[in-house]
């Protein structure tokens, strides 16, 4: 036995109708764990390269953790990991909710699906009992509708269902995987692979359990945590406001300039307020709600009582209020809930929606393009039906949505309009504005997967056993000294948590060390916390040898023209990181043990984190 672990992947090959199970070494197990990490090693071992994302040699692979359906707290986070058909490279996506503890409950550590359905199906899974079924009637709903048909026909309303929506049918580009009717999966297009394969949805039912090497100190650490966390300030306005905030923190977001606005033409957005969390929860009904074994439950539900939003929906987080407010300059919060809750059922990936339509409303408003190219849509800053009109566009890959479909950086060089757009490595940054934090840049710069949320600086802060005095200037917004060094340490930090599957919101105030002991606890490992972060450099390490070896364009880690330019205002008024970002770049390849000017990962590196298979792929 291997505790922490079922020790069971289910493998689907499409093609060929076959469904087995099959298992994993526990020498690999220790060496990358689980999550993004050890999806990472699946796909650098199964998919060679020059694969078509979308083509049958691809992978779609789902991985839990060995803390998830276990008393860690928060642990209920999976990962879906492919070759991304947005940028080519890595393609990461984590959600939350009950899907994947339910996963590992019905007795899988993963599922690995290849291949291509003849037709459109879904998978069943009832702890032992797996099967594919027809999913021909539910291809064309929605991902809500989805979920609630499958239970019904299942005549199980406590199974789990994950999902695409018709974006993801579509093979939007930018497609995402939606669980639980509100968490998502959301970058790097893993919904447009799911789709290509046409896999609808995926339902899990566990009855299981996780055994533990030593329950008592997994109960013990629990206490800990808890007690930890209750008296945390930061921990109790996250459960009480969620990530889009109280009022200070929304002003502080938009008085440094990190809150996108209107394409990054300025920063100033006078109604800040209404995208706050602390707006929200007071001016509407709210009821909070959690995910599995989460103690903070920063999720809600909304109900607008009135108007042409009227309905229960769930609430928008952080990213969807900057995503379909101030990046649109959009301030009529229901209509952001109503652009949200048509995201979340269209199965699309906000982030890159929200950049993908303001490129085209910058377009439209500067004359790049006429009324008649947008098909006679009025494209005004806060027009929330005209964005609504365009998303639906975009979904059905229909006239000038087809276009948008392929993503920021092809819809910009299709359009003549590049220097109007916003991404690095193919994709779009999350929602922020880069020109107003350097640290935030440099960190999405080297992200391995795009500008994905991989780790940023002050996240060292949240964690009371991280010493960031050995960082002293990287905190400062606009200064390029230490950037790379804490960078990287901001990184394994990050990716740490999504190794073990914990969520991010319910860590202030918390050691790390306590990650490190609740694994130990849990597998028996005699693990310490030198060896944690030497795991997680191993699969960022390796997913930098699959990119290098895929090496979709000219040149990795640099952002476009848009994210340096000089802000017109705000703090970052007069100043730009073009200048000293290759030396911050250089500056963590060379603290990653990489070639400082290539990124190339060095022989002594590779040997060193037990990689010596990937020499022949980047030095020959």
């Amino acid at each position: 036995m291997i505790y922490g672990y079922t020790n069971s992947y289910l493998r689907i090959d499409l093609a060929n109708n076959l469904i087995k199970r099959e298992n994993l070494e526990e020498k690999v197990l220790r060496k990358f764990i689980g999550g993004v990490n050890l999806g990472i090693k699946i796909l650098y071992d199964e998919v060679p390269p020059g694969i078509n994302p979308l083509g049958p040699n691809n992978r779609l692979i789902f991985v839990t953790t060995p803390l998830l359906g276990t008393l860690t707290p928060a642990a209920c986070q999976y990962a879906v990991v492919t070759k991304s058909p947005l940028t080519g490279l890595v393609g990461i996506g984590r959600s939350k909710g009950f899907w994947g503890p339910a996963l590992k409950l019905a007795g899988y550590d993963g599922i690995i699906i290849q291949g291509i359905a003849d037709k459109p199906i879904y998978v069943d899974i009832n702890n032992d009992r797996v099967q594919v079924k027809d999913a021909s009637h539910l291809w064309g709903a929605d991902t809500y509708t989805t979920e609630d048909l499958i239970k019904k026909e299942l005549g199980n309303p406590k199974v789990r269902v994950l999902c695409i929506g018709r974006a993801g049918e579509n093979l939007v580009k930018f497609s995402c995987i939606e669980n639980d009717q509100g968490h998502v999966a959301g970058r790097c297009g893993v919904g447009t692979v799911m789709g290509s394969k046409k896999v609808k949805a995926i339902a899990v039912h566990g009855t299981g359990k996780v055994a533990v090497a030593d329950p008592k100190r997994v109960i013990a650490l629990r206490k800990k945590w808890l007690e930890i966390s209750s008296k945390n300030p930061a921990a109790q306005r996250m459960s009480k406001f969620g990530t889009a905030g109280d009022y200070e923190r929304t002003k502080k977001r938009h008085d440094s300039g990190d809150l996108p606005t209107k394409n990054l033409t300025t920063t100033l957005f006078p109604e800040w307020r209404k995208l706050s969390g602390e707006y929200i929860r007071t001016m509407y009904q709210t009821t909070k709600t959690s995910c599995f074994n989460c103690h903070i439950g920063h999720d809600y539900l909304i109900e607008i009582s009135s108007g042409p939003y009227a309905g229960k929906y769930v609430g928008p987080e952080y990213e969807a209020t900057a995503a379909f407010g101030s990046n649109l300059g959009i301030s009529d919060t229901e209509a952001i809930v109503k652009l949200n809750d048509l995201a979340n059922r269209y199965g699309i990936d906000l982030i890159e929606c929200s950049w993908v339509t303001s490129l085209l409303m910058e377009c439209y408003e500067k004359g790049v393009l006429s009324k008649e190219a947008i098909e006679n849509i009025e494209l005004e800053w806060g027009d929330a039906e005209a964005v609504t009109k365009i998303m639906e566009k975009i979904v059905n890959r229909e006239g000038i949505g087809n276009t948008l479909a392929e993503g920021v950086e092809k819809t910009a060089n299709m359009l003549g309009a590049t220097e109007f757009a916003s991404y690095i490595n193919g994709m779009s940054p999350a929602l922020h504005d880069l020109r107003h934090n350097w640290g935030w840049l440099i960190v999405y710069t080297i992200a391995f997967a795009g500008p994905t949320h991989q780790g940023y600086i002050p996240l060292l802060s949240q964690f009371s056993d991280i010493d960031v005095t050995q960082f002293p200037l990287a905190m400062g917004n606009f200064t390029p000294f230490d950037k790379g060094q804490a960078g990287k340490r901001a990184q394994l930090a990050w990716m740490g948590l999504d190794c073990l599957g914990i969520c991010r919101q319910a860590i202030y105030g918390i050691p790390y060390g306590i990650l490190v002991e609740f694994l130990a606890a849990t597998t028996g490992w005699d693990m310490d916390i030198h060896e944690f972060f030497k795991v997680i450099e191993r699969g960022i390490t390796l997913a930098r040898c699959f990119n290098l070896r895929n090496m979709p364009r000219k040149e990795l880690d640099w952002p476009s023209e848009r994210i340096l330019q000089v802000p017109a205002d705000g703090p970052a008024k007069g100043k730009t990181a073009k200048k000293t970002l290759k030396g911050m770049i250089s500056e963590y390849y060379h603290a990653m043990g990489w070639e400082e000017r290539t990124g190339r990962p060095s022989t002594d590196t590779l040997k060193n984190l037990d990689l010596e298979y990937a020499i022949p792929d980047i030095w020959g």
